[in-house]
């Protein structure tokens, strides 16, 4: 579990920092906030499986946070306008539906749960 939680961190500074990443990531290698190293369909992000990622302390970038900031720090991350123009050029064409459906499910998510704080 540390290294899936490791993983993602990685991979969201890559795909925030690395400018010349055009058309590559795939679906299948998105960084999506469950604990499984490949998520082989949107519907497979579930409020359940979100609030056990994001709160998890194996994730060390939340070390010190409440939750309310941890919940603040993704919601900026999986936010649909910024994610649609920022992240969009870097996913794979016949990829990108698939993974703007899933990250459509963890803004839902994320903000159900800044609802319950």
């Amino acid at each position: 579990m540390r290294a899936i939680c490791r993983l993602y961190e990685l991979k969201w500074v890559e795909l925030k920092t690395n400018r010349t990443l055009k058309n590559v990531v795939t679906f299948s290698e998105f960084p999506f906030p469950v604990f499984t190293y490949s998520l082989p369909d949107p519907a497979d992000i579930t409020l359940e499986r979100v609030r056990a990622f994001i709160f998890h302390p194996f994730r060390e970038s939340i070390a010190g946070k409440t939750p309310k900031e941890i919940l603040k720090m993704e919601v900026l991350r999986w936010h649909p306008d910024k994610f649609d123009s920022f992240i969009s050029p870097k996913v794979c064409e016949g990829d990108w539906e698939k993974t703007k459906e899933a990250a459509g499910l963890v803004a839902r998510w994320l903000t159900t749960l800044m609802a319950e704080i």
